[in-house]
């Protein structure tokens, strides 16, 4: 009797992975114009997603400098949505319409969100922990599926140096690293030879392990709008670091508006990366 339930229990555990396995689908029939888009069966053919999104989950308790290094990424964006703040309080009003604009020499008609209730902001900034947990991660394994720019890998080194021996005092150190780490990794090249991460881990999350399919468009776009997020208030603190804008008066040669627009390629359509 015990025989056959481990039998069945194995017969089960290898159907469980070959759902989550991306086949092979080179039939345009079966496919709906957003998988045709995304080409989602074709970057993860053969492989299993299960794996791929145990690796974007956020640590546990048994796992310390993964611990730390989400908290850290926690404490980055949470201070850059203050930054923001700050532009408002400092009545930088065309700094929010700049922010959400996704043309090059346009700002939007509306200014870039100023409330997020405190369960989607902290849903927004699990998806930028999950992310640098997943570089972290596929980076130990030395897994090749994920390539890294020479800057980026760099930047993930240093990480991962301040944390092998990490204590308190080190705090501010890896602060800064791990925002270069993300700035580094948003500001990748369309036509760089690594392809960029932040669009292979969106593709990883475009899967549902829970129903073991590729998820629909008006699943998928909250996640790309959590990440979105994200990239702009770092790219604004990236440009006008908080600690610095007491430096702009009247007698400034370039405002905060010009300094921020020299760095909006980045955050508009077709300026950089696609996610």
């Amino acid at each position: 009797m015990e025989s056959l339930v481990g039998a069945a229990r194995r017969q089960d555990e290898d159907y469980q992975r070959t759902i989550n396995s991306v086949q092979d689908n080179t039939s345009l029939v079966t496919k709906t114009p957003w998988l045709r888009y995304n080409r989602w069966d074709k970057k993860f053919e053969g492989q299993d997603m299960q794996v791929l999104h145990t690796l974007t989950d956020l640590p546990t308790t048994g796992e310390p400098e993964e611990t730390v290094l989400s908290a850290c990424v926690a404490k980055i964006l949470g201070d850059c949505w203050d930054g923001y703040h700050d532009c408002l309080t400092r009545e930088w009003d065309l700094i929010p319409f700049w922010l959400r604009s996704v043309m090059l020499d346009k700002e939007d008609t509306k200014p870039f969100r100023s409330y997020i209730a405190p369960y989607t902001l902290a849903r927004y900034i699990g998806y930028w922990q999950s992310y640098i947990l997943f570089c972290w991660r596929m980076y130990d394994i030395q897994d090749e599926r994920l390539e890294f720019t020479r800057e980026q890998l760099h930047n993930l080194i240093d990480v991962r140096t301040i944390l092998n021996d990490y204590t308190e005092d080190e705090v501010q150190e890896l602060e800064q690293a791990v925002f270069k780490l993300s700035v580094s990794l948003i500001c990748h090249l369309d036509y760089a030879k690594a392809p960029s991460s932040l669009i292979y881990y969106t593709g990883v999350r475009g899967y549902n392990v829970d129903y073991k399919q590729w998820r629909k468009p008006q699943d998928y776009t909250t996640i790309l709008a959590g990440i979105q997020f994200c990239i702009r208030i770092i790219m604004l603190e990236h440009s006008l670091p908080t600690a610095t804008r007491n430096e702009y008066t009247e007698d400034s040669a370039v405002t905060p508006v010009m300094k921020f627009r020299q760095i909006r390629h980045w955050l508009i359509d077709g300026g950089g990366i696609s996610c």
